[in-house]
Order: structure tokens, then sequence, then C-alpha cells
């Protein structure tokens, strides 16, 4: 193809424009033009055309008009085959109307041509039918053997999707990736699977080795979507929310169905079970974090035991102090009835010690209140030994009242005996003081 008679534009001159299915680009000089080209984002094919042209032509037919001009320097005008229109388009050249392209002319003389030397083309119509019935069969027998596109949910990041896709390019017909793609707000695993039939998946999830001190297991189930298995509703059996790390994991493909029966059967029910890392980032990166993570929890472990110990130490503090108090008791009453001073002794054992028993379950009570509140396992063995303390405070100070009753109503000679009936009383209450610290004391080799 030639291009018309007016003079070759010059290089830089931007009078060419890109013609595209509905749409133009330009103007471009022929410089830029071929720019474009070398940078690929247009071919040599590419129809270009300007002002002056009945129609377009392809980049590569102008390239060799622009090379034959440069070779016969001098030469103004080089003859073409096409008329030039003489008002030129309707258009202005911001908006020029889109001519047909090149491609549409050839088929165009083509067929006159044959129409002219009489040929006939009704021919074609049977080779036609047979290529589009190929065609349909090829398409369905690929669609059966291929992997389809893999289907992009509303929580999965550009970042995510692209390794995602890495992924599933791998993957052979029918197999499932053996590893679990999180969102990123952990609402939602992903699995993929190349199947291209209807199968429901069952998945277990149990930890091994996470960012968190305590274990999870938990199901979820769905369908797969775009070769995309989405699990976004967990039923934990052991802890509250996916944590990122380790887990084993155990995968049942099951009722599976053809999309197509009549081309395809139903696969088998199938399982898989593998260890995998479920975290947004890469290994590297979760070990440095996990290490982190093991670092804060010695330290928290170590500030909490130091917590607990000193909880520990309060309590057999507490155990000894109601121990002596009972043999302070003791020695009080029989120091009184030995000097036949009863009514000065009730109210000595008001003063010195109902107040002081009494004032000793309130303080134990508020410190109680304040172990509850923090988080430690051990808070249910403490609850135990201060609920234990407080009893055996007010045992001693039940008896001691129920022995000053009847210290005021009985004659002298019976008052010792009353006396030895508290010290028994006493001993009991002693005994089950030293059975409860030994029992305190089996707590500390365990923190």
């Amino acid at each position: 193809m030639k291009l018309l008679s007016n003079k070759l534009p010059g290089k830089n001159e931007k009078v060419w424009f890109v013609i595209k299915e509905s749409s133009h680009l330009g103007p471009y000089s022929f410089i830029e033009l071929s720019r474009l080209e070398t940078s690929g984002k247009i071919s040599a094919h590419q129809p270009v055309w300007k002002v002056g042209l009945a129609q377009a032509l392809f980049l590569k037919t102008l390239e060799k008009q622009y090379l034959k001009a440069q070779k016969h320097e001098g030469a103004a005008v080089v003859s073409v085959k096409l008329k030039k229109v003489s008002s030129g388009p309707k258009h202005s050249i911001d908006t020029p109307a889109l001519p047909a392209s090149p491609a549409k002319l050839e088929v165009k003389k083509t067929l006159m041509k044959e129409a002219r030397t009489g040929k006939k083309v009704s021919y074609l119509f049977p080779v036609i039918g047979f290529i589009l019935a190929g065609s349909i069969g090829m398409g369905l027998w690929f669609f059966t053997q291929s992997i389809p596109q893999i289907y992009r949910g509303n929580k999965v990041a550009a970042q995510l999707f692209k390794l995602m896709e890495s992924t599933y390019q791998r993957l052979g017909r029918d197999e499932l990736a053996l590893k679990v793609f999180p969102a990123k707000d952990l609402s939602e695993l992903y699995i993929l699977s190349s199947t291209n039939q209807v199968c429901h998946y069952q998945a277990s999830f149990r930890s091994k080795k996470i960012l968190s001190q305590n274990s999870i297991h938990f199901k979820a189930s769905a369908r797969a979507l775009g070769g995309v298995v989405t699990l976004g509703r967990f039923n934990f059996s052991q802890g509250e929310k996916f944590i990122p790390g380790y887990y084993q994991v155990e995968i049942k493909k099951e009722k599976c169905r053809a999309s197509f029966p009549i081309i395809a059967e139903s696969l088998a029910n199938k399982s898989y079970q593998f260890e995998t890392l479920i975290y947004s980032g890469s290994e590297k990166k979760f070990a440095s974090t996990y290490d982190k993570f093991e670092k804060w929890q010695e330290k928290k472990f170590r500030l909490k035991n130091k917590v607990i110990l000193s909880i520990l130490d309060d309590m057999e503090q507490r155990y000894s102090t109601l121990e002596a108090m009972t043999n302070q008791i003791e020695i009080f009453f029989k120091d009184g009835l030995h000097k036949h001073q009863v009514k000065k002794t009730v109210g000595d054992y008001t003063k010195s010690f109902g107040s002081f028993l009494t004032n000793f379950v309130v303080q134990n009570e508020e410190m109680m209140a304040k172990v509850m509140a923090l988080e430690i396992k051990e808070k249910k063995n403490i609850s135990k030994h201060s609920k234990r303390v407080n009893q055996i405070a007010r045992n001693i100070g039940f008896k001691s009242m129920k022995f000053i009753e009847e210290i005021k109503k009985e004659n002298q000679d019976q008052l010792h005996n009353k006396l030895n009936e508290l010290n028994i009383g006493f001993e009991q209450e002693r005994q089950k003081l030293e059975a409860s610290m030994k029992a305190l004391k089996n707590l500390y080799p365990q923190i």
C-alpha cells in the first residue's frame, strides 16, 4: 500500500492517529509511533491514519513508505493506489472519523475479486460447520481437562491473591494445595482445589505451634467456588478464635458430583492430612515473631510466678497466724480461770481476740477478691485455701465464744472441764491447719 500524493509528513509532525476498535488515540508523530512499537504498546500491524487518507493503513506499511522516501531523498512525492480525499474527513483533526481498518478492506477486495472471477463461496458453509462442531467438542473436552481460573473473594488482598494464583497454577488436575491461606483480618481461611467438580469439604484444624499459650482446635466446612474453598464459620472445641501458627490439618473431600454429568463421572471421596503454617507472612517472619512471643511469655511467666509465690507465702502466713492464735487463746483462758477473773477474762477476750478474728476474715476476703481478678490458672486452688482459712478462723471464734458463754453459767469446779473441751477443739483446728499448710506447699513445685 502506498501513501497518496502529498509529501510525507515530517517524522516529528503529530498527524497520525492509532485506530482502535471503537476509538482512536493521538495525534502522534512517526517517531512517537516507532517508540510505542519498540516498547510493545502497539504492533507493526496496528492500523494508523491521518487526515487526508480515505482509510487507515498498517504501521509497518507506513514505515516502509518513510524508509523508501529516505532512500530517494529529494523525491517529495510517493504515488499511492488509494485516492486522496479532496475535502478531507468531515471531522476536525481533534476528532477524526474512524476509517475502515486495512484488514476489513483486504477481505472486501478478496470477496469482490472472487465475485468478478465467478468463484463460488458456497463451499465454505460445510467447512465452517465442521470447524464449529470441532471447536465445540474441543471446548467441552478442554473444560473437563483444564484448571479453571480461581475466584477472588472480597477479603482477599491483591498480594495474597497473587500468591494464591501462583500456587494454583502449579496444581495438576484434581489436586488440593497442601497449604492454607488466611484473610488479613483472620476471619476466613482459603484452600485451593483444582477439581472441576462440585464437592463438599470438611476441614479440621489442631494447633501445633502458634502465637498463644492455649491450644486451639476447630472445624469448618464449605464448597469450592472458582477453585477456592472459603472457610468462614469456625466451630471451636478448644479456644475461642483463630491464632496464626502451625496447624495439623485434616481435609475430607466428599459428596462430589460432576458439573457436566454427561461427559464426566463423579469423583470418589478423598482425605488429606498435612501440617502447614497459616500465617500472612513468610516462615522466616513467623519464626522471628514466634521468638519474640516466647521471650515475652517467659517474662510474663516469671512475673506471674512472682505474684503467685507472694500469694502462697501470704496464705501460709495466715495458716501460721491462726495456729499461733489458738495457742494464745488457750493460755489466755487458762490464766484467767486460774485467777478466778471470769468477767475480766470475757471482756479482755472480746477486745484482744474477738475483733482480731473478725478483721482477719474480712482482710482475707479482700485479698481473695484481688487474686480472683488475676489471670492465673492457680486461682481455683488458692481460692480453696482462702475459704479454708476463713472457715478455721470462724471455728476458732465460735468455739471461743461458746466457751465464754458456758463459763459464765458454770461453777468453778466445772470450768476446767470446759477448758479441756476447748483445748481438744483447738487441737482439731490445728490439725486442719497443719494438713492445709502441707497441701499448700505442694503447690510450689508446680509453679
